[in-house]
């Protein structure tokens, strides 16, 4: 039986950015990565380039505890970011998804730390919830 699991992005995207320069900057192994106008089927591609790190999926009802796994990385590198954002013209987000299962929702809560840094770097949050 599943388990109500939790999955935290934080991604930078932007129109096109040097990715290996990203991975450079912040010493960071990212998860993921894609370019604008890579193939995603026979009509479609990306619209944008995105560099992100993700804990995957992991059965828990704390949201904090999946946050702060992607905290752990990168708030000592709000310099760094900063630099990012301003070189590259690049947006950040902090992604959650959370999959609902037999009604078991997750604590939802930010604490000040969070919003501190999201704020500092200009980040926005984006929370999809499936049931």
């Amino acid at each position: 039986m599943r388990k109500t699991s939790i999955r935290v992005l934080f991604e930078i995207f932007g129109d096109d950015f040097p990715v290996e320069k990203i991975t450079e900057i912040l010493n960071i192994k990212p998860s993921s990565i894609s370019r604008k106008g890579e193939k995603i089927n026979d009509v479609a591609y990306k619209k944008e380039t995105a560099w992100s790190i993700d804990t995957g999926e992991i059965e828990s009802l704390d949201l904090n505890d999946q946050i702060q796994q992607i905290l752990v990385l990168i708030k000592d590198k709000e310099e760094q970011l900063l630099e990012i954002k301003k070189d590259y013209s690049v947006s950040f987000l902090i992604s959650i998804v959370i999959s609902i299962r037999d009604h078991y929702c997750p604590s939802i809560f930010f604490d000040e730390h969070l919003i501190n840094f999201i704020n500092k770097i200009g980040a926005e949050i984006s929370i999809d919830l499936y049931d």
